[in-house]
């Protein structure tokens, strides 16, 4: 009977064993999958910031790429050009309404 007891006890002391190595594994392999959904998760935000940064450049060249062209056509037509640049903080819109040339022609 003593061996029988020694050997259960023996089977139940390596079930435990296994079962604590087993929740050990399942824990470091659950902090490294959150690790690496972390780290995603901050090179799609680093992306993000660096498309935002890019697109943001890119409408303020559009916007005073606009305004120079109202500027310079108000010159040669040798009108006053009161609108601000676009970095002014203006709370009034421009008094010369945007100009786009024509496809057709070149001209407004």
């Amino acid at each position: 009977m003593v061996l029988a007891h020694d050997l259960q006890k023996w089977f139940d002391k390596r079930r435990e064993k296994q079962e604590r190595e087993e929740r050990e594994k399942r824990k470091k392999e659950e902090e490294e999958a959150r690790q690496r959904r972390q780290k995603a998760r901050e090179a799609i935000l680093k992306e993000g910031r660096a498309q935002g940064i890019e697109i943001g450049r890119s409408l303020a060249n559009k916007a005073w790429h606009g305004w120079n062209y109202r500027r310079l056509d108000a010159q040669s037509r040798g009108q006053k050009f009161t609108e601000p640049p676009p970095d002014h903080p203006s709370p009034h819109p421009p008094q010369n309404p945007p100009r786009t040339p024509s496809p057709s022609t070149g001209e407004g």
